[in-house]
């Protein structure tokens, strides 16, 4: 029925086993009186943390056989389980059960989990004959909640009944049935094992990972009166323990499955599959004693790319099934690519789930089509409401006339909330930034999917945080790393590793359009690595001549792009680039700035080369406008930090605790388009 992973070997592990466990979990439950109301409010509650796939099916069940509620968490960390406490789904008395892998071990546990039931493992009890009897699961009842994001960014808890999500995995059965290589194994009696790279705690592992591989045993724990008692029929398909996060886990694994005569079929995600080094797989399935390639490679959680459906097809020799859904509505549709007669990669459009209908709403007037533009809305066996559920994308629908009737597809046309993905979690940019400007070193924060994690191949978060003057001093005093290792040091235990930003971008302004909104576009640009990040030292204007001096810094780090290619082993910035930034900096500043173009430069001087890890001042005098022009004059100047002497105070050459080092200066004079220029068509 199952496998589990030790160090040497995949270990058989029967249905008998399985369900000798499950009810020694539902005795441990039913002794601490879980499943009964210590108070007229409500039943005790579960939280569940497993790393083990199969000690997390046997604890489900138990604590499900029992009829206790359970939630299945990402984590525990302290600020999580006081986000449940406060919104009244954690209370005194409840529970939380983790596995070896999972539990706190030597740590101090969380004051947050001090008055809840800690459950590691269950109650040993004497050794029997017969086969402990489970009794018919309760499928009317919220007993399997997940949490997810939403569409709000509010943080919140999804329940789910049992018959939806058996109802789900019906149709899971029948996705994965449909596949020819699959459908034959299956029907040759070859057992298929389940790998897998995902956790089984959110909706896609519970649906393909945990409760496939048991929907034999499934039907029986809700079809009969009890299970137990009599032999249990092995599953053809075999739920596996361990998570391999590595791909030398997964290639070891493979090869175990081998030498036991075992299918296989892979569930993983995009954020797997996108850093994929095919290389180490493909000689697997080749020469002496090669592996068996996967039946099928399915990928959910997140949106695959061609590139890594690509990498998919060349270490396992085909392209993944994609699963489209969310918590909320579950598996909503699936897609398959292929290659074209020309040798190209066809991207189908998306086609719903067996069982399950997809129409549109429409976003203004919220009426339901069979075909057009709108938010999905989507109704099924596992959709709790007979009127369906409207998630968060935008589709595109379009309905085909087959000889077997009409078949949906659809393109999906984005998110209409702001919620992110990143590696397949679901994460809540507004949840971060309240984190951020909790410290009071920022005044207003945007969170977003960092521009250039795409190249990197490893989604991540960026920051954009406006600084408050105390921030700002900070920078100037101490340096970037300082400032950032205070907000990381708030968000430890607050947010988990993958939530943390890994770029950060200090700004003394959000970047606004017309309408005073910071827009995603604009936040992006503020990471474009041609843009320095500028903090200003000091901006002021003088009342009587109406003259303006503004003096910004930043670090040049060797990513700084205006360095790539000038020159190869000695990157220099060209002064056409310094040049440019001047221009950038003054049209920034200067009311209707993107209105003015560079006429001339005049007086311009390079006095040393500028290089990667200098901090660099640029000291900008600028003008009223006269007859339509403004003369700006430019300094570029490079300011090594030094200690601080007694007679520091007295020397001219310092500033707080630099020494000025010019490097460049000149004037830039600007204009506006004259009449002629403006009317006249582009040649």
């Amino acid at each position: 029925m199952a496998l589990r992973d030790t160090d040497e070997e995949l270990e058989p592990v029967t249905a008998e086993a399985f369900l000798r466990r499950a009810a020694a979990w539902r005795a441990t439950f039913a002794r601490a009186g879980f499943g009964t109301s210590p108070s007229t409010d409500r039943p005790r509650r579960l939280f569940v943390l497993t790393d083990d796939t199969l000690e997390g099916a046997a604890l489900l069940f138990g604590a499900w056989g029992a009829g206790v509620e359970t939630m299945l968490g990402s984590d525990a960390l302290p600020e999580t389980l006081k986000r449940l406490r406060a919104g009244g789904l954690l209370e005194e008395g409840d529970g939380i059960a983790l596995d070896a892998a999972r539990a706190w071990h030597e740590r101090e546990q969380p004051d947050e989990a001090r008055d809840l039931v800690a459950f590691t493992e269950p109650t040993r009890t004497a050794g029997s004959a017969t086969l402990p009897a489970l009794p018919v699961l309760p499928e009317k009842r919220d007993l399997a909640s997940l949490f997810t994001s939403g569409s709000t960014g509010d943080a919140k808890r999804v329940a789910k009944r049992l018959e939806q999500l058996f109802r789900e995995v019906e149709g899971v059965d029948r996705a994965l049935r449909a596949l020819p290589e699959v459908a034959r194994a299956l029907a040759d009696g070859r057992s298929v094992a389940v790998l897998a790279t995902v956790t089984h705690q959110h909706i896609y592992g519970i649906l393909f990972r945990l409760l496939w591989p048991l929907l034999s045993l499934v039907r029986e724990a809700t079809e009969c009166s009890e299970i137990g008692g009599r032999p249990l029929r092995e599953t053809p398909v075999l739920l596996t323990s361990a998570r391999l996060h590595y791909p030398e886990a997964l290639a070891r694994t493979f090869r175990r499955a081998r030498d036991l005569g075992l299918e296989t079929v892979l569930v993983t995600s995009p954020a797997h599959l996108k850093r994929l080094d095919a290389t180490l797989f493909a000689p697997l399935f080749t020469g002496e004693n090669p592996v068996r390639r996967p039946l099928a490679v399915v990928s959910s959680a997140g949106p695959l790319d061609e590139a890594g459906a690509l990498l998919s097809h060349d270490a396992f020799g085909r392209f993944p099934l994609e699963v489209l859904g969310s918590t909320e509505t579950g598996g909503i549709a699936r897609r398959m690519r292929e290659c074209s007669a020309a040798g190209t990669v066809a991207t189908p459009d998306w086609r719903p789930m067996p069982g399950v209908s997809v129409s549109v709403e429409d976003e203004e007037t919220g009426r339901i089509r069979a075909e057009g533009t709108g938010r999905v809305r989507v109704s099924g066996p596992q959709i709790r409401s007979p009127e369906g559920e409207t998630g968060a994308d935008r589709i595109e629908l379009r309905t085909e006339k087959t000889d077997n009737g009409d078949i949906s597809r659809f393109r999906l046309l984005g998110r209409t909330d702001r919620i992110l993905k990143i590696e397949g979690m679901r994460v809540s940019p507004a949840d971060i930034e309240a984190e951020i400007l909790a410290t009071g070193l920022a005044r207003s924060v945007r969170v977003l999917l960092d521009p250039a994690s795409a190249a990197r191949r490893r989604e991540s978060l960026a920051a954009l945080v406006e600084l408050t003057p105390e921030a700002r001093d900070m920078i100037l005093a101490e340096g970037k790393s300082r400032l950032t290792a205070l907000i990381k040091a708030r968000l430890t235990g607050r947010v988990t590793p993958l939530q943390t930003p890994k770029r950060w971008r200090f700004v003394d302004a959000m970047p606004v359009n017309a309408q005073g909104k910071c827009t995603a576009r604009s936040a992006e640009r503020c990471f474009d690595a041609r843009e320095p990040e500028w903090v200003t030292v000091s901006d002021a204007c003088d009342s009587a001549s109406g003259v303006r001096t503004a003096r910004l810094r930043t670090r040049l780090t060797d990513t700084f792009a205006w360095f790539e290619g000038h020159f190869e082993g000695v990157p220099i910035l060209p002064g056409v680039a310094q040049l440019v930034l001047v221009e950038r900096a003054v049209k920034a500043r200067v009311p209707g700035g993107s209105e003015f173009a560079t006429r001339s430069v005049r007086n311009l001087k390079f006095k040393a080369p500028t290089t990667p890890g200098m901090t660099m001042d640029l000291v900008l005098t600028i003008p009223s406008e006269k007859a339509g022009e403004i003369a700006v004059k430019f300094a570029w100047i490079r300011m090594e930090r030094v200690e601080r002497t007694e007679d520091a105070e007295t020397s001219d050459a310092l500033r707080g605790a630099y020494v000025e080092h010019p490097h460049a200066q000149g004037t830039i004079v600007f204009g506006r388009p004259t009449e002629r220029n403006a009317s006249s068509e582009p040649a």
